[in-house]
């Protein structure tokens, strides 16, 4: 159900276009209401805490309990754990604390520009020194989280009493 709801949100974000539709218009109008700022500012900590989970998964690499071993060599079981599992998820747990670190700051100088999404830490990350290669970095992390996604549909298994 739950998936559900979040592939409508992402069908409307994609067929919406114009106001109401970005980060920003979204954060200006919760910062509006009264105590919108603390809604923001929950939902901020919220999206660092879920980046924090993801970089604690990456460390723990408990991927193997997701994955049907016996139909892949170990080339590809390691390529999996190593730099699609850890270096992936690290990458994108990082990038999702960021977006949350700039919705807090949104939420705490009531200033909705701050809001971005996902292109925002990009964005940020590009302006840094060496940020053409920072970026390049972060890219290589998304692509390996990508093609573990593809991986784990063609090899994944359902574990019931913990969800990947």
């Amino acid at each position: 159900m739950g998936y559900s709801v979040l592939a409508f949100t992402a069908g409307q974000l994609v067929v919406t276009s114009g106001e109401g539709s970005s980060p920003k218009d979204w954060t200006a109008w919760l910062l509006s209401m009264p105590f919108g700022w603390v809604v923001v500012l929950g939902v901020g900590i919220g999206v660092v805490g879920y980046g924090l989970h993801e970089l604690y998964n990456a460390y723990q690499a408990n991927f193997e309990e997701h994955l049907k071993l016996d139909q892949m060599n170990k080339r590809v079981e390691s390529w999996m754990i190593v730099q699609g599992g850890c270096f992936g998820l690290a990458t994108r747990g990082i990038v999702i604390g960021i977006a949350g670190v700039f919705l807090s700051v949104a939420a705490l100088r009531f200033d909705s520009s701050e809001a971005t999404g996902l292109g925002g830490p990009l964005q940020e990350l590009l302006r840094q020194p060496f940020g053409s290669w920072l970026l390049g970095v972060v890219a290589l992390g998304l692509i390996a989280y990508g093609l573990l996604m593809l991986a784990v549909a063609r090899y994944g298994q359902i574990v019931l009493d913990r969800p990947f």
